[in-house]
């Protein structure tokens, strides 16, 4: 699991730390503590409210505390949602697993900006400090039906963009179309999973809204598509011979079907240029680009794409090996969100 997503909770948690209340609050002094202190609440019942509570010498630290124990309901759902996320990026990138990486990132923030949107519904609702200790005492409400009502609006936007997805997918004669529509359905329905964990807290049912569609069946759905769509390679430039058989194994790995020249539906053309090698300091320096385009049976280039190599060794094998090195790990990681961009270019 990538950094961002273990730290996922800890973000989360520090974002209700820095949550300010609007809500009014009432301040009991009385000697005998409000009930919610050792126990349940007769105004805020669990019916309709999600509840924390905080205890701290101070004020300020008391609510912070309440707001973060009312907030710890939803890691459990935060560390399922970066399983989540985490099982879909090893699915979308073959062996790898780097693939696709804006795409995650972008589902990940989606989940952070919602929770956080839910969050911002706490409210300080009563404090009480302790007349023999000098403690005080602070209790966080979240209304359910404020919070759920959030999410099921969420839950509906992302159902009917997959349904749209879906019919795209479908319909679609473009077969590199049809696949990234089938892409974009699962992203929508992993986002929508997240919402409906979150929904299932605060639902006092815990049902939530069930999806209309299996996950499973639409990642399925996709990697056919995606078998289907056929790649003869071929490689170019200066060093494009060396990568020959990185490129064939990188279209495997990402999932899609090579075949020969004349039978495959897409050409995808590799051309690696390393420059000379440099020595500075004892050490030698390799740098090159690598890019690939794809085009179709039509020979009409469907997109492009480009990185930078730069590697360094002691030696000009180690040198080159790592070129390569870095060659293979970029067309593993990034071929199949590559390839599968290209359906948007006009």
């Amino acid at each position: 699991m990538t950094a961002q997503f273990k730290t996922a909770a800890g973000i989360l948690s520090m974002a209700v730390i820095l949550l300010l209340s609007a809500c009014a609050t009432t301040k009991e002094n009385g000697k005998q503590p409000p009930d919610w202190v050792n126990g349940v609440s007769s105004r805020y019942p669990a019916s309709q409210y999600l509840i924390g509570r905080g205890a701290a010498a101070n004020l300020d630290d008391a609510k912070d505390r309440a707001r973060a124990d009312l907030a710890k309901v939803f890691e459990v759902g935060i560390r399922a949602e970066s399983s989540d996320i985490q099982t879909f990026e090893r699915v979308s990138a073959g062996n790898n697993g780097a693939g696709e990486s804006k795409g995650q990132l972008k589902i990940s923030r989606n989940i952070q900006t919602r929770t956080n949107r839910v969050i911002r519904g706490i409210e300080i609702a009563d404090l009480w400090q302790d007349p023999q200790s000098g403690t005080h005492y602070a209790l966080a409400v979240l209304r359910r039906l404020q919070a759920a009502q959030t999410l099921r609006d969420d839950i509906a936007r992302l159902d009917e963009a997959t349904r749209l997805y879906v019919a795209k997918a479908n319909g679609e004669k473009d077969l590199l179309k049809r696949i990234a529509a089938a892409s974009r359905s699962v992203e929508a329905q992993i986002e929508r999973a997240s919402a409906q964990r979150t929904l299932q807290v605060i639902d006092i049912t815990g049902r939530g809204v069930p999806p209309p569609w299996p996950l499973a069946q639409l990642r399925s759905e996709r990697e056919t598509l995606i078998q289907d769509l056929s790649l003869a390679t071929r490689t170019s430039g200066s060093d494009g011979d060396a990568i020959h058989d990185i490129l064939d194994g990188a279209v495997s790995a990402s999932g899609f079907t090579l075949k020969s020249p004349g039978q495959a539906k897409f050409t995808l053309n590799a051309a690696f240029d390393l420059g000379d090698l440099e020595q500075r300091e004892g050490w030698y320096w390799k740098k090159g680009t690598l890019e690939i385009s794809l085009s179709d049976a039509a020979n009409k280039v469907r997109g492009t794409h480009r990185w930078n190599i730069k590697s360094s060794a002691l030696s000009q094998a180690d040198a080159q090996r790592r070129a390569l090195d870095q060659v293979n790990k970029i067309l593993k990681g990034d071929l199949r969100a590559v390839l599968i961009s290209f359906a948007d270019n006009k």
